[in-house]
């Protein structure tokens, strides 16, 4: 098993979970207790016993493993993701996490979206993150297209991208529920090339609760709105 590491991933059942390694017997475990319970990890033979604090990972190195039984005291609400192989090769894992986090290996790909970024606050000493919703503009007779938003957040921009060209007479405004949010953006006369900007965000207005509704409105008098879809960039707030 010499620079492979392997991993078991699940939650722990009611009572206790076995993990059986035979064949493989490794020589070093890595587990990340991803829940919010302690973990109680004991391997045999040799019955070595090592607790894992939630959220946290431990490693636990001690020879030629057949099994683990992990505990959480029976109430079965703990998730985790154990790896194990050569002592060098879980060692090398084990560096490159911290305590609370995972590695890259455990994210599967297009696995991560906006509900997992932390809140951004004024003055932020760390970088935030920037997420996006994106709403579909059919186009067209008035309309509202509305999106209920599950995370509270503050708009900071919003861009349009247009899907057809537009007709005689036409606006698309953004709104939180009922309040503008953006001016009225002239949409009238556009090609399916072009590519719009609001220009003025109403601050009273720009942050969302979380359920709340973010709209975009399609005001044609002739019914000839082109559609399009409109990016709105944010950050989550607390």
């Amino acid at each position: 098993m010499a620079g492979l590491v392997q991993q078991s991933r699940g939650t722990v059942a009611a009572g206790d979970t076995t993990v059986t390694f035979s064949p493989e017997r490794p020589a070093s475990i890595a587990l990340h207790n991803r829940g919010s319970l302690d973990l109680t990890c004991t391997c045999s033979p040799g019955s070595v016993v090592v607790d894992a604090p939630a959220g946290e990972m431990v490693v636990i190195n001690g020879g030629s493993f057949d099994s683990c039984v992990l505990s959480d005291g029976g109430s079965g609400s703990t998730t985790y993701t154990l790896y194990y192989g050569d002592a060098e090769s879980v060692a090398a894992l084990s560096k490159s996490a911290v305590a609370g986090s995972i590695s890259a290996a455990e994210i599967a790909d297009g696995a991560v979206s906006g509900d997992k970024a932390a809140v951004v606050a004024d003055d932020n000493a760390t970088p935030g993150m920037v997420v996006c919703h994106v709403i579909a503009v059919a186009g067209g007779a008035n309309a509202n297209e509305d999106i209920t938003v599950g995370e509270k957040f503050e708009v900071f921009g919003a861009s349009v991208r247009y899907d057809a060209a537009g007709g005689t007479a036409s606006t698309l405004q953004l709104f939180n529920g009922a309040d503008a949010i953006t001016d009225q953006l002239d949409t009238s006369g556009v090609s399916d090339t072009d590519y719009g900007m609001f220009g003025q965000l109403d601050d009273d207005h720009t942050v969302i609760a979380a359920n709340g509704t973010l709209r975009a409105t399609i005001a044609s008098g002739a019914s000839d709105a082109p559609a399009a879809k409109v990016f709105v960039t944010c950050v989550k707030r607390a």
